[in-house]
């Protein structure tokens, strides 16, 4: 087999050009775009699923609103507003017509938001609380409405004559599945949970004994 020579410029192949300018075409433009298309995809049908979970629509619905109580545009509004912003907002993102003022200001409590010396709240803080408090209150509202399903699946199976033919339907399978994922995730969380508890035992004991080794040779020099 004949060698190869980098002075000479014998080593490679001429096939090296081609696969190299495919792999820079392929790999950051095709294939990341299609991942992107996916995740994309995924949160678009996650959002058309579950309508309780809030939407491109109603952030642009939120930015409309906020227009109107920022004449300014300084992205800064004044706290006592807030109310009054909430109650113009339809639900998901808002409590609409149909609650009071005092709820409104309940809600706001709820939300934990920093204020401006001069009180004043910002625009950004105030969407990411409003899309934390709808994630957190949907999920609540799932783990519930899914807890529910199964035991009323459950219930329709133990009065079924024919026990050894199961009936299941449509939903109670769905209930199923998603009782499964939420027993899944709180299993993860708890172990996620006691994996950090160990972690910081074990930190803590190790600290303990590099102090007592630094108090034995402290006591050994003297």
């Amino acid at each position: 087999e004949r060698g190869c020579s980098e002075e000479q410029g014998t080593c490679g192949s001429i096939a090296a050009y081609p696969y190299f300018l495919s792999y820079e075409v392929l790999g950051p433009f095709v294939f990341l775009n299609l991942v992107v298309a996916v995740i994309l995809e995924n949160f678009t049908s996650l959002g058309n699923v579950n309508p309780n979970l809030i939407s491109s629509s109603d952030i642009d619905t939120f930015k409309e609103v906020w227009a109107i109580y920022d004449p300014d545009a300084n992205q800064h509004i004044p706290t006592a507003k807030l109310p009054d912003l909430l109650l113009e907002l339809q639900p998901p993102i808002g409590l609409g017509p149909d609650a009071n003022r005092r709820q409104a200001i309940r809600f706001c409590l709820k939300l934990n938001l920093k204020q401006t010396p001069d009180g004043q709240v910002h625009f950004q803080a105030v969407l990411d609380a409003l899309v934390h408090a709808n994630y957190e209150s949907s999920q609540e509202f799932t783990h519930t409405e899914v807890t529910k399903g199964v035991i009323d699946a459950f219930k329709h199976q133990s009065k079924s004559p024919d026990r050894t033919h199961t009936s299941w339907t449509q939903a109670d399978e769905d209930y199923a599945y998603e009782f499964a994922i939420q027993l899944i995730k709180l299993f993860l969380q708890r172990k996620r949970e006691a994996k950090a508890l160990l972690e910081g035992q074990r930190q803590r004991l190790l600290l303990h004994k590099r102090q007592e080794t630094g108090t034995s040779l402290a006591g050994g020099k003297q």
